[in-house]
This record gives structure tokens, sequence and C-alpha cells, in this order.
């Protein structure tokens, strides 16, 4: 515990010095006064200054006395105390009767003494911010408030040094663009591992064969799973095979090292390590890959492990089991599609699993997949070893301990070694346990005998490190000192942490990196220790829900600035927050740290299965019915640019109905003006436009001028749907005003957008550009992925536009893996599309095909139906040009019927165009011209001049052939 030294002369002040001492010990605090070796004046000065040094602060308690001044000195042992806090550095909380305040003479001193105690006080009173009183109640209340205030101060200072060590590590890893060989810290640093020859054998021989792509090791907790994993690994960095007696190398390019109690497990995680292992240009490239977890998931995994293919990478998954389903499939997606595809692939990558239950594989896959069961401890020769390594120094009785004691020992605990390490931590922690003691209660031992032994370790430790253990548990990730600290500070504010660690740590109950200096549980040990925590439900008690929400507010306290919020890296002490408040049931508050990183970062970053997954944890949960309505907002939007439109509308009118009915007019017209984006998406257009304009009432009536101008744009999208460019323009226009005036950087790079494709439709081609390079300068300020994805795709449309297909093809590829990263299957499918077009237009019409299948199965997919009917009409003219006149009308029929049933007139235009060459083809010249002319009358209404230039081009080859 954090030591407080109790000064002041004694006789005078028995009762306020026993009222202070009781109060510092109910606050956890080690005090060291005077009475613990001598209730008298003329105490041992050696001593009392020793005390003093070794505390952490120092209250002096000064009266009308000066005290006891010990023979060869000058001073009283009192003043001595004072000082000596003061050379030593130590907070020294002052405390002075007030001069008011009722006081025997008897209690006076008066003569040399009476002067010198005044001289004292009013150098107290000169060099310190004191405290007067008057009673001994008033002073345990001013020393504890003192206490407690000079607590925090110190933990304000560990909090603000934390915060300086981790913007460095930030700062470090940004910095970090060269290869990394191993990535993130194995998760043991075996420093006790015994026997496993055999198994440690099979995992070599294992690795070194090229036909095998993953090894699992499975066994109950305790085995030593993750060491025998650990211990290879560790050897295998420096290429080498630790198989005793042999001399075997296997080269390895790059080792990444993943757990679920700390990196965690994920695709995502997978992307993001791979390319710090890989480096640049790589890690660009990975970057801009990765996808979210839903079908182009496959795809994303293809691609990682061909990026890999030409070397030799181990990847580490530790404690899976965390991961599986009940049938032993792996519960992630994107990680289960991850490992079914390492386990067919030829060469790269080859995965070590540690889990508790098997994983289930494919029947097709099980040939490059080996198993390691670690179903039986150690031999007992080697546990007696290990027991008696596990005391070097000899304090235990196990190092010398009887042969026979040792064996029965190991096979008591059945030789696991985590219960062998758990017997030596009780003999560590415990001076009166023995080891003949441990094994004559054969209760202690059975069928679970680590979890037994778990138990029986945690009730022998004292109570500061049950707590220390419990803090551990709650956080569930190592962490360093500062945050146990924190987190136990409302109910122990004086408990010495360090202390603690440093006990448990040469326990063997809490492991440390020497790395990091953070600390953490076995797995076995974190489940144990949660359980026995409170689950009761009391207001600012010591329990796990307050546990749960302290450790929520240490996270909230070590965000970063929003100015640094930069990549999702930078949102980790939020994401981990609102696990913590998940866990906690204080779902109101998850969904609060949520709202700042929505829709500026996460959803504009293009995060849309992780908003997903995080959202989906507080649906119908949360209580505040504006929440609520977020919530559902928020999933609509998310599942809407997941191509899931008719599951956005449903979330869309769920939260309609429940702004309506509270009478929020924000939320009311955010949910009509969402649904009506929705309804175009489906290609009902008239809808969308009757739902942005009872959003755009809503809006000006609040006078909410932000959201008014992204509705007035959303209207413009309208229109320019039904080739209404000049209203269109004009809506964009207002929009850009607003967002301008508002400050709405993200609006205003939207309208700059839309104008520009505007113009483009109308053939100012180069005007559109120069509005495409100032939205996509605006896009990438501000890191709006999506936005800067359909301003590289629409500047391809535009050179495209003036016959500079190739640079339109590098925009597009630009584009292309900006909507794949971020998961953007409607702009995917988009890009997909104009790709095909630049590639027919180069003459590789065989590759075009290609890319309109490609985008036409997206677009299908997500119920885009006018991406649906343009990739129709563009594989017509793709199998036209390939002579399959009668496939060529069948395609643009369909695609005409689309575009009459959503009102779209800029394709149906296009679409009689190209039905109009078809039939050219055909020689059947009258049937032409009456389609040319259909689409000549469409693209003059909306105004299409390059259309219409096209048509009465068509027309006047038309009327050539008729003569």
């Amino acid at each position: 515990m954090t030591k407080i030294y109790i000064s002041s002369t004694y006789s005078d002040l028995v009762e306020h010095r026993q009222q202070v001492y009781d109060i510092l010990r109910k606050m956890r605090y080690d005090v060291i006064a005077m009475e613990d070796y001598v209730a008298t004046d003329e105490r041992p000065l050696d001593k009392c200054l020793a005390d003093v040094a070794s505390c952490d602060t120092y209250v002096g308690i000064f009266a009308w006395r000066y005290g006891y001044i010990p023979p060869g000195q000058e001073q009283s042992i009192t003043e001595l105390e004072y000082r000596r806090g003061g050379e030593f550095g130590l907070e020294r909380l002052i405390f002075l009767l007030d001069e008011d305040a009722p006081w025997p003479h008897s209690k006076m001193e008066k003569g040399v003494g009476g002067e010198k105690i005044e001289a004292l006080r009013r150098e107290l009173m000169a060099a310190h911010l004191l405290q007067f009183f008057k009673t001994p109640e008033e002073l345990a209340a001013q020393v504890a408030a003192s206490v407690a205030k000079w607590a925090q101060e110190r933990l304000d200072a560990d909090m603000d040094s934390l915060r300086v060590r981790q913007a460095q590590a930030d700062k470090e890893r940004r910095e970090m663009r060269e290869r990394q060989r191993v990535v993130n810290l194995r998760p043991l640093d075996v420093t006790h591992f015994k026997d496993r020859l055999r198994e440690t054998r099979a995992l070599c021989d294992h690795l070194a064969e090229a036909s095998v792509r993953l090894v699992s090791v499975v066994g109950r907790g305790g085995m030593g799973k993750t060491a025998l994993a650990s211990r290879v690994l560790a050897d295998l960095e420096r290429g080498k095979l630790p198989i005793p007696g042999e001399e075997r190398v296997l080269p390895i390019d790059g080792i990444l090292y993943l757990s679920t109690r700390s990196t965690g497990l994920s695709l995502e995680r997978i992307y993001t390590d791979v390319g710090r292992m890989l480096g640049e240009p790589a890690a660009g490239k990975l970057a801009a890959r990765w996808a979210d977890r839903d079908t182009s998931l496959a795809t994303k995994v293809e691609y990682l492990l061909e990026t890999m293919r030409d070397g030799l990478y181990l990847i580490l998954l530790d404690n899976l089991e965390d991961y599986l389903t009940e049938e032993g499939d792996i519960a992630e997606e994107g990680l289960r599609l991850f490992v079914d595809r390492c386990l067919i692939q030829p060469d790269g990558v080859r995965l070590v699993v540690t889990s508790r239950e098997e994983v289930r594989l494919a029947a097709s896959a099980l040939r490059g997949a080996r198993r390691i069961l670690l179903c039986e401890g150690l031999a007992e020769d080697e546990a007696v070893t290990l027991l008696r390594d596990l005391d070097p120094q000899g304090t235990l009785g196990l190092h010398d301990a009887p042969e026979e004691d040792l064996r029965r020992a190991a096979r008591l605990t059945q030789g696991i070694p985590r219960a062998l390490e758990i017997l030596a931590g009780i003999l560590h922690r415990d001076p009166t346990a023995s080891l003949p003691k441990l094994l004559s209660d054969e209760a202690a031992f059975g069928a679970e005998v680590v979890e037994q032994l778990v138990d029986e370790g945690y009730r022998r430790l004292r109570e500061d490190e049950r707590r220390v253990m419990e803090a551990l548990a709650i956080f569930d990730r190592p962490v360093d000192e500062t945050a146990i600290v924190y987190l136990l500070h409302p109910w122990f504010p004086g408990l010495d942490v360090r202390a603690c660690l440093y006990r448990l740590v040469s326990g063997y109950f809490v492991s440390v990196s020497r790395i990091t200096g953070e600390y953490s549980l076995h797995p076995l040990d974190r489940d144990h220790v949660y359980r026995q925590l409170p689950e009761d439900e009391k207001a600012y008690a010591y329990n796990r829900r307050n546990l749960e929400l302290r450790a929520a507010d240490f996270y909230a306290s070590i965000r970063k600035p929003e100015s640094e919020w930069k990549t999702i890296d930078d949102l980790a002490p939020q994401l981990v927050e609102f696990e913590h408040r998940v866990r906690a049931g204080d779902y109101d508050g998850a969904c609060w740290v949520l709202e700042p990183i929505d829709f500026d970062c996460l959803r504009l970053w293009g995060y849309y299965a992780r908003l997903v997954e995080l959202r989906e944890k507080l649906l119908g949960r949360l209580t505040d019915p504006g929440l609520r309505v977020a919530n559902l907002i928020s999933l609509g939007r998310a599942y809407r640019t997941l191509g899931q439109v008719e599951r956005a509308v449903k979330f869309y009118e769920e939260a309609l109905a429940i702004a309506r009915k509270i009478g929020d007019r924000v939320g009311e017209g955010q949910c009509l003006g969402n649904l009506g984006t929705a309804y175009l998406d489906l290609g009902r257009v008239k809808q969308a436009i009757a739902f942005y304009e009872q959003a755009l009432e809503i809006f000006r009536q609040i006078g909410d001028r932000r959201r008014e101008g992204v509705v007035v744009g959303d209207l413009g999208n309208a229109c320019y749907n039904l080739g209404q460019f000049e209203r269109a323009i004009k809506l964009y226009e207002e929009a850009l005003a607003i967002a301008c005036s508002t400050g709405d950087r993200s609006g205003e790079g939207r309208c700059l957008g839309n104008l520009s494709r505007t113009y483009r439709m109308l053939g100012q081609v180069h005007r559109a550009i120069e509005l495409y390079e100032k939205a996509l300068a605006i896009a990438r300020e501000i890191s709006d992925r999506v936005g800067e994805g359909r301003c590289l795709g629409n500047m391809g449309r535009a050179h495209f536009d003036l016959g500079r297909v190739e640079q339109a093809i590098i925009f597009y590829e630009q584009a292309l893996e900006i909507f794949r990263q971020i998961g953007d299957r409607r702009q995917e499918g988009v890009v997909v599309g104009n790709l095909g077009n630049a590639y027919y237009d180069l003459g590789q019409v065989e590759r075009a095909i290609e890319f309109y299948e490609e985008a036409l199965a997206i677009a299908r997919e997500i119920g885009d139906y006018a991406g649906e009917g343009g990739h129709l009409s563009n594989l017509g003219n793709a199998y036209l040009f390939l002579g399959q006149i009668e496939r060529a009308i069948e395609l643009y029929e369909k695609a005409l019927a689309i575009a009459r049933q959503i009102g779209y007139r800029p394709q149906e235009g296009s679409t009689l165009g190209n039905l109009g060459a078809a039939y050219l083809a055909l020689g059947q010249f009258e049937w032409a011209v009456k389609l040319y002319e259909e689409a000549l009358v469409i693209v003059r209404e909306i105004g299409y001049r390059r259309g219409e230039g096209i048509d009465l081009g068509n027309l006047g080859r038309t009327y050539y052939a008729l003569g």
C-alpha cells in the first residue's frame, strides 16, 4: 500500500492522531505512526527518520507543543521529521490547530519550547498551503480530503505520463514504414519449459513439411499450448528449428503473433499486421484492398494470400477457442474464410493455432492440416524438474524437497504445467504453507486440478493482491500499472499496486512483458477471478458493473484529441470503452461513445461492417428513445452502403416511428431523408422525391441549415436521375452555398462532385474535371474515403469522354481499390462497369464482357436497378460488337424495361439509341430511325448535349443507308 507518515507531538494529540490513523487505514493506506512502536514523545530518532524517508507522503499535525528534543539535537523529533520529509521530496500535508480553538493550557508549551513551536508554526504558514482544525473529527476529514486530493494529483500525473508514452508509441508506429519481420509480441516469454520433446519435434516437423498449411495444438487450459507454440516460434525467429541434437534451419520471411487476449483475431487485423510485416509498397496496397466481411471477403482473402505467396510466413492464432461456435466452426466470417483458404493454397502462409477446443475444418482441407494433442501433462521426471526450477533460490521448499514429495506433487497435479506453476505460487505467497501440507489436502487436487488450484491460489492471496488480479480480469488485455491504479483508485486509493504486481509476477500469478511493461493474466485465471467479482447493482460499490464502468472511464480519459483522428487505430480507446460499457450493461453510454465517431470517422472511412457489429449490440437495449433513433439510422446507413437496401428501409421506418412518437423533429427529418436515398437506390425516384421534400420542410422549419443543404443536394440527385440536369445544377449550387456557409466540408465536396458529374453529362467535360479536382482535394483533406473514391471514378469518366482511355483506367483502378477496401458494393459495381467501358473502347471486348458481368452480378446482389439496367445495356453493346445481334437486342430490351420502370430517362434514351444500332445492323432501317428519334427526344428533353450529338449522327448514318 501507499505509505503515509503521521507526524506530531503525542501526548497532546492522542485522540486527533487516532482518528486520522483510522480514516487513512479505511482508505487502504499503509499508515506509519509512533503508536506502532512506542506511544510516547520520546521515540527513537533514527527509526523515525528512516520511516519518514520510506513513505510516499508526510502528514504533519501541529498544536502548541514543540515536543521532545533528543540528546545532541537542537530540534525536536517532530521538526526533524518534517525536515526529513522535505529532504526526500515527500509531499508534506500540514495541519495546524486553529488559534481560536479551545485548548487546555496544560497542552501549551511554555518557555523555549513555546517560542520554538510559535516560530515553526510561522514558518509552516509561510511555506505551505495548510489547513486549520479545531476538533479531531474536523482534522480527520481534512486529512482524508487532502490525501485524496494528493492521490488524485499523483494519478493525474501518471495518466499524463501514460498519454505521453502512448503518443510517442503512436508516432513511432506511424513512422515505421519499413518491413517488420516479426510483428507483435509473442503471447508468452517462455522461461520454464520442460519436456514436450515429442510435441516439439512434431510441431517442427509439421512446419518444415511443405504440404502442411495448418498445425493446431489442442488441449485443456493450462497444458502449455501457448508455451509450446511460443517456444518453437521464438527459435524460428532466428531461422532455427528447436530440435535437441539436430541442427535444422527453416528460413522464415515473417512471423505474425495474434491472440484473442491481446491483439484480437480478425481478418481486418491480419490485413493490417501483414502490411506491417511486408512494409511498403505492399502495406499501402493491402490497405487499399481491405474490405468488410460480406461476400467480397473471399476476394480479399485471395488477394492477401497472393501477396504472401512468394515467401514463407508463419501466423500464430492463439486461444482460438474464444472465436469458435459450439460446433467448432470459426465464428468470424473473414477469419474463417482466411483459414479455409490457407489450407488449400500451395504455398506462402502456414498457420499455428492453439485452442482448448478442436477447430472444425472442411473435409477437403484436412490434407493440409495437422493436430498435436496435449491431453497429458508432463512426464513425472520432467514435472519434478520443473518444480525445482520454479524455486531457483530454494525459498519455497521445492528445490531441495524430498524426491518422493515432488513426485507425489507431479502425480496430483497430473503434470499440468500451469498447475505446477500455481502450486509454486501458493508456496510463494503463503509463508505458512509447505509442500507436505499442500499435498496432505488431496481435496485441493482432482479431475479439474488446474481450476481447483487456481481457486486455492486466489483464496490464499492477500486482499490487496486479489484486488489487482480482479483489475486485470476486468481489463482482459495486457495493461500497464497506471491502468490498474486508475481502475482501483475510487475504492482503494492507497493500494500499492506496484508492490502487488511484483509479488504476483514472482509468484507466477501474473505475467509481464519486459518489452512493453504490461501485465496480464493466464486465461484460466482471468475467467476464475472475473467470476468472483460481486454482481450486485449497488451504486458506487465495488462490484463487476462499476469496475467495468471505471475501466470504460479509463479509456475515455486516454482518447486522442479529435484533430488526431486519422485512422481506426486512433479510435482504439473509444472502441475498447464501448466494449466495457456493453459488459456493464450501460448501453446508452456505449451508444454515446459511438455518436462522435460514427458518421465522421467509421462511416467516412468505410468501416460499415464494424458499425453493424457495434450497433447491433445495442438493438433492443437502449432506454433513451433519441439514442434508439440514432442507432437505427446508423444501422440503416451501414446496411444501405453494404447493398442491403431493403433491410436499411426497415431500420429507417422503425426509427421514423419512434422519432414521430417522441417529437424528435431532427430525427424525423433524418429518417425521411435516408428513406429518400434508399428509395432512390431502388430506382423509385418519385417516392424518393416525396420523402426528400418532407425532410426539407422539417429542416427549414427548425432552421437546421446543414441538414437542409444535404437534402437539397439529395433532391438534385433525384433530378439528375430523371435527366433534369438544369434543375439538378440549381439544386446542387444551392446545396453548395449552404455547405460553404455552415462550414460543412464533406457536404461541399459532395456538391462539387455532383456538379461535376452533371456538367460532364452536359458535355462540359473540362469544367467537370476542374470541379472534380476540387472535390477530390476536399475528400482527401477530411479523409472521406467514399468521396475520394467517387471523385476518382468520376475523373475516370471525364477523361474517358475526352478519349484519354488509359488515363481513365488509372483513375478507375484507384477508385476500385478504395471501394473494395471500404466494402461499398454499389460504387464497386459502378466502377467495374466503367472499367468494362474503357476496355471496350480499347477493343478488348472479351475482357470488357468480364467486367460487365461482374458489375451486373453486384447490381443484382444489392438491388441496384439503375445499375443493373446500365450493365445490361453495356453487355448488349459488347455482344453487338461481336456480331451476336439477337443476344444484344435481348439485353437492350431488358435494360429498357428497367429504365422505364424506374423512370430513369438518361438510361432510357441511351438504351433506345443502342437498340437503334442493333436494328441498323440487322438492316431494319425504318425501325432503327424510329428508335433513334425516340432517343433524340429524350436527350433533348434532359439537355444531354453529347447524347444529342450521338443520336443525330446515328440518324444521319441511317438515312444515308436508306438512300
